[in-house]
C-alpha cells in the first residue's frame, strides 16, 4: 500500500444507491501487481473514464490474469448499497412488522481507504455490492502518466502545525484557518463546524475521520487548555496521534468540509493544503541517563532549555531495565501509560511548584487496567509527556527543575501473604503482592522567559 496514493469519491445514484469509490494511483517507480489474497479476487474489468467514477459496473467477471499497474496508472473500485428499504434487496427484515431492517454504519470506504465518518456514510438497506477493479484511463489519454482527478475538491483552508517533526508517542494538534481572502460562501456557518481529516500513514493506509474543533466560538464543547478560535484567527484540531494512527515515517494530513448537500450526485468538499509531518522513532534519541540504581535507569531529554511563558515543554522520557537483579514490572506503556513515571517541577528555591504557580489546565489520562507487565532487559521504553498535559507548566518566568522518577515493582509473584476468608470454601487463600524494586530519578533545568501575565498562554 505504500506504493499507492488513494482518493475517495462519494456518489448518490443511480436511484437510491449510495457509493464510495476509491482511486489508487501507483506513485512508485516500478510496476505493482494487485495481490489476490490481500486485495481480493482477480475479478477485474476494462477501463472506465477517469472523470466518471459513477460509470462502474458491479458485475464481476472472473479472469485468470493479474492486474498490473505501472507508475502513474490508477485502479478504481467502488462499494455501493441501497439507502431505502426493499423486500427484494436480500437484506434481513423483521417479520413481525413486515419492514426491512436498515442499519447506520459507523464507518465505510473502499479499497485502500477507511472512512470513519458517520455523517458521510448513509444508512445501509441492502447487502453492499463491491465492484471489480478497473484500470482508469488517465485524463490526458496517455498510458502511464495519468492520475485520479480531484474535481470534487476546492482549496479553501490553510493547515499548519507547530513543528514538522515529532517523536512517536507525542500528542499534537494541527491549526486550521481560512485562505485569505476567503470566499465566505463556501464555508458552512454552523455554530460548530463538522470537518473531516484525511490522514495517510507511511504504509499507505488512508483514513478519513470526522472531526470537530478542539475549541471554537459557538461550539458547546471545549477541550481543556485550548482557547476558542474562529475562522479568521484559526483553531486547533486533534491530529489523531496515538489514538487513530501510529507508525514512524512521513504522515500527511488534509482537512475537508462538505460543500453543498449530502444528496448531491457527487459530494464536493472545500479542502486544505496537504500538511506533511515526520514522526521519528523515540527509542533512537540519544539519552543521558540519570544515576542507575540496581540496574535500572530513567532519562529526561528536552528539545531545548528555554521556553516562553505559556509555551508547552515537551518531555522525551525513557526508562530501561539495563541489568536488574530480579524481574521488574510496571504498567504497560501502551495500554496503561498513566502511572509509569512520576513528574514534578520545583522552583529555584527547591520547593515543589504550588498549584497557583502553574497553568491550571485539566487533563485526563485513561488506561485499560491490565495490571503490571514485565520490562525486559536492554530495551528502551520511550514515554512522551509534556508539562502542560501533566499540569506542571509554570505560569511565570523563572528557573525551574523538572524531576522524573521511576519506581517499578519487584514481582508480582513476590512475598506471598495469607488472606483469611470466612465465606470461602477454602479457609486460607494465598494472594501474591508486589513491592517497589528501586527508586530512580532524572532531572533537567528549564528557563521560562517573557511576560508574567498568567493569561498569556
Amino acid at each position: 500500500m505504500g506504493d499507492f496514493e488513494s482518493q475517495v469519491h462519494f456518489l448518490n445514484g443511480p436511484g437510491d444507491y449510495y457509493a464510495t469509490v476509491a482511486d489508487s494511483r501507483d506513485i512508485s517507480d516500478h510496476a505493482c501487481t494487485f495481490d489476490g489474497p490481500y486485495y481480493g479476487s482477480n475479478c477485474v474489468s476494462g477501463q472506465v473514464r477517469a472523470d466518471q467514477p459513477e460509470s462502474l459496473n458491479y458485475e464481476c467477471k472472473w479472469t485468470d490474469h493479474q492486474l498490473i499497474l505501472y507508475p502513474g496508472q490508477v485502479v478504481r473500485q467502488g462499494v455501493r448499497w441501497r439507502t431505502t428499504p426493499s423486500f427484494f434487496t436480500g437484506w434481513s427484515f423483521t417479520l413481525s412488522s413486515g419492514s426491512v431492517s436498515c442499519s447506520q454504519p459507523m464507518f465505510g470506504g473502499a479499497h485502500g481507504v477507511a472512512v470513519m465518518a458517520p455523517t458521510l456514510i448513509k444508512r445501509e438497506c441492502s447487502i453492499p455490492e463491491i465492484s471489480p477493479f478497473y484500470l482508469v484511463i488517465p485524463p490526458d489519454g496517455s498510458s502511464g502518466a495519468g492520475q485520479a482527478t480531484d474535481t470534487d475538491q476546492t482549496l479553501m483552508f490553510v493547515l499548519t502545525s507547530d513543528r514538522n517533526q515529532y517523536d512517536g508517542g507525542e500528542r499534537f494538534s494541527v491549526h486550521l484557518s481560512l485562505v485569505q481572502p476567503a470566499s465566505e460562501a463556501l464555508v458552512q456557518h454552523a455554530s460548530c463546524p463538522t470537518l473531516y481529516i484525511r490522514h495517510r500513514s507511511p504504509d499507505g493506509a488512508i483514513r478519513i475521520d470526522e472531526a470537530h474543533p478542539m475549541a471554537f466560538k459557538g461550539c458547546p464543547m471545549v477541550v481543556p487548555g485550548h482557547q476558542p478560535g474562529d475562522w479568521q484567527s484559526g483553531f486547533e484540531l486533534d491530529s489523531g496521534a496515538n489514538s487513530r494512527w501510529s507508525g514512524f515515517g512521513e504522515h500527511s494530513f488534509q482537512v475537508l468540509q462538505l460543500v453543498g448537500s449530502l444528496d448531491d450526485p457527487k459530494l464536493h468538499f472545500a479542502t486544505s493544503n496537504v500538511l506533511r509531518i515526520q514522526v521519528d522513532d523515540p527509542s533512537l534519541i540519544p539519552r543521558k541517563w540519570g544515576q542507575r540504581v540496581r540496574g535500572i535507569g530513567v532519562d529526561i531529554t528536552l528539545d531545548k532549555d528555554t521556553f516562553l511563558v505559556g509555551e508547552d515543554v515537551p518531555l522525551h522520557l525513557a526508562v530501561e531495565n539495563f541489568d536488574a537483579e530480579a524481574p521488574v514490572y510496571a504498567p504497560d506503556p501502551l495500554w496503561d501509560p498513566c502511572g509509569i513515571v512520576g513528574i514534578e517541577v520545583q522552583d529555584d528555591t527547591g520547593h515543589q511548584l504550588s498549584y497557583e504557580a502553574r497553568f491550571q489546565d485539566i487533563s485526563f489520562c485513561s488506561g485499560h487496567g491490565f495490571g503490571l507487565e514485565p520490562y525486559p532487559k536492554a530495551k528502551v521504553i520511550p514515554l512522551e509527556r509534556s508539562l502542560d498535559r501533566e499540569g506542571w507548566l509554570p505560569n511565570r518566568a523563572g528557573t525551574y527543575t523538572v524531576i522524573v522518577t521511576w519506581k517499578p515493582w519487584d514481582g508480582p509473584n513476590v512475598q506471598p501473604v495469607v488472606v483469611s476468608g470466612e465465606m470461602s470454601p477454602q479457609p486460607e487463600i494465598v494472594a501474591p503482592i508486589a513491592k517497589p524494586y528501586a527508586d530512580v530519578r532524572a532531572t533537567a533545568t528549564i528557563y521560562i522567559v517573557g511576560s508574567t501575565d498568567t493569561n498569556s498562554k
